[in-house]
């Protein structure tokens, strides 16, 4: 439900953002009602209501949705506004010299330094998403806390730490550049009539002989309700769109068949470690990939003048994720065959218990497809950012986390099919999925990304 929720209502939040608060007050509503919320969910793990389930699981359950709540608020305007931060939006070059040790900018002399925009969408991408994933590695203390101390100090180091955030923003405010690109409507108001008019009899047709955005032009050409920047918003938001499809799969493989993974780490050798250590090994990859990326590779590439385009970049990341599920088939039926239960392993009770295979393994998959998001999501931040349009960037960012809603949908039905003896038929089905996917994603944007 956290997740369902928390890449669902960013839509909501992308819309408030975009047309009535801008992005620094959803940014702090999201981080006021996310304090709130971890509040809730440490009181719900002190000992003597933890003994009431009733009053325990309720807290929990209101924690739950306001952490969903604030990741709404905070998730689609958070990127946009880091990026709003570097001026101007394009490329430029600019004489730089060195003073006392510091870079000035002088325009008489000193170096000729070429700025790359979207090179510099990449990094600062790339800085958010290494952020956010040394985040999701001290993962690894709360699960050591919650099987040492219990849940009210695994909850209660995060929550303690998330409380600071308030008075971090405090302090950050006065020094960033706030947008006011708040068209005060209704994104959908002005979208609707440009649709009806699109889709009106014989819209096929015209389809298929690239005539259908002309016709619409065409149409409103004398009326001054739709302008023709905002035609080319929409097409603009559409084509960005059209790209965010494909992430359902790749999520689907990275992350929403989680619990699955998770749990085929319990069926083999795990050394004292607890099976959903594993999942661990996913930011900690991500973590040391980042900057090999930024500092080395990246660099390298561009001294000798090759071109790694984003979508050579997205169907790297989707190869990858695909490829991760698949050495999960491979491993679930290793596990099927040495297995003392056999086909049965997941609720095995005959000793030994688990098959002989180390669970280390697993962390191959768990890296792969963290290596993934780091050719595949970063690049598709990126793109959200610079292809959306100027009042639209929190709602186009919340449609492409919104893929992971779906993911999550379709992960939970799969789900239902996860028992034995079909668990290398689901990961088989995934990772086949994901290499069509791929696939299909390289052949349909190599020309237009």
């Amino acid at each position: 439900m956290l997740t369902f929720l928390a890449y669902l209502l960013p839509l909501y939040g992308g819309y408030l953002s975009d047309t009535k608060w801008g992005k620094m007050k959803s940014i702090w509503f999201g981080t006021i009602v996310g304090a709130l919320g971890h509040i809730i969910l440490v009181i719900a793990t002190i000992p003597f209501i933890m003994s009431n389930v009733l009053i325990s699981v309720s807290l929990t359950f209101i924690s739950i949705v306001l952490i969903g709540i604030s990741a709404g608020f905070i998730k689609p305007n958070l990127l946009p506004l880091v990026m709003d931060q570097y001026f101007p939006k394009h490329n430029v070059i600019k004489n730089i010299v060195e003073n006392d040790g510091s870079l000035e900018m002088n325009y008489d002399q000193g170096n000729l330094i070429f700025f790359d925009y979207k090179a510099t969408l990449t990094q600062i991408c790339s800085n958010f998403y290494f952020a956010i994933n040394i985040g999701c590695f001290f993962s690894i203390t709360t699960s050591y806390l919650e099987k040492k101390y219990g849940f009210f100090m695994a909850f209660g180091l995060p929550g303690l730490i998330y409380c600071l955030l308030p008075i971090l923003l405090y302090f950050i405010e006065p020094k960033l550049i706030l947008s006011n690109n708040i068209s005060g409507k209704s994104i959908f108001d002005e979208i609707i009539p440009i649709f009806k008019v699109g889709f009106q009899t014989g819209w096929y047709q015209r389809y298929k002989n690239n005539e259908f955005w002309p016709y619409v032009k065409e149409f409103f050409k004398f009326n001054n309700s739709v302008t023709e920047d905002l035609i080319n918003d929409v097409i603009k938001t559409i084509e960005s769109c059209s790209i965010f499809a494909y992430f359902i799969v790749f999520n689907l493989n990275d992350g929403s068949i989680n619990s699955i993974q998770v749990n085929q780490a319990g069926s083999m050798v795990t050394d004292g470690l607890s099976n959903d250590f594993y999942q661990s090994f996913n930011p900690l990859a991500i973590v040391i990939l980042i900057p090999i990326l930024d500092y080395i590779i990246y660099p390298t590439l561009a001294k000798y003048r090759i071109e790694f385009k984003s979508y050579n970049r997205i169907t790297f990341g989707f190869l990858l994720a695909a490829i991760g599920s698949i050495i999960g088939a491979i491993l679930q039926e290793l596990i099927y065959r040495t297995s003392p239960c056999e086909y049965f392993a997941t609720d095995c009770e005959i000793e030994p218990r688990v098959a002989p295979i180390n669970a280390i393994w697993d962390s191959l998959m768990f890296s792969l497809q963290a290596i993934g998001e780091c050719f595949a999501t970063i690049t598709a931040y990126e793109l959200a950012y610079s292809r959306s349009p100027d009042k639209m960037e929190g709602f186009v960012i919340a449609l492409f986390l919104f893929t992971n809603a779906i993911s999550a949908v379709l992960g939970e039905f799969i789900s239902f099919f996860a028992f034995d003896p079909y668990l290398t038929l689901i990961f088989t089905f995934c990772g086949g999925l994901g290499l069509i996917c791929a696939i299909l994603f390289y052949f349909n944007f190599r020309n237009k990304l």
